[in-house]
Parts: C-alpha cells; sequence; structure tokens
C-alpha cells in the first residue's frame, strides 16, 4: 500500500528494487519498513491489515508506467 502499486505481476521485492533503485537501497530501508509493519500489526493486528490491504486493492490494478525492474516471465 505504501508505494501505490497493485498488480499481481509486482511481487514485493520486484516494488522495493523500484522504488529504492537497487539491492543496496533495499536493504537499507528494509530494517525501518520490518519495525512499521511490526508497530502497525501490534496496533491492528493480522486481521486488521488484511481487511486494510481487502479495502485498498479491492478493484485496483496499477503498476509504473515505466521502470528499470525486468518484466516477470
Amino acid at each position: 500500500m505504501r508505494y501505490d502499486v497493485f498488480d499481481p505481476a509486482w511481487s514485493w521485492s520486484r516494488i522495493l528494487l523500484h522504488h529504492h533503485g537497487d539491492d543496496q537501497g533495499v536493504f537499507e530501508v528494509l530494517p525501518a519498513l520490518f519495525r512499521e509493519f511490526l508497530t502497525n500489526r501490534d496496533a491492528h493486528g493480522a486481521e486488521g491489515l488484511a481487511a486494510r490491504h481487502r479495502e485498498q486493492f479491492a478493484g485496483r490494478c496499477r503498476a509504473p508506467a515505466h521502470t528499470h525492474t525486468a518484466t516477470p516471465c
């Protein structure tokens, strides 16, 4: 949800690479993203997070128009 990419062809790793440029950029932000996830999970519970995802992803399919990441096979 953070990166506003809602396309089943885009895995979480591809989304992170797209937004952070390379593996090094991803490794730099990953600990903070994980801490944020744990904070949200503790505040809302796993079902609360799942409900937010269902609401946000419902009927949406959005991918960036241009990317430097490889298209999945």
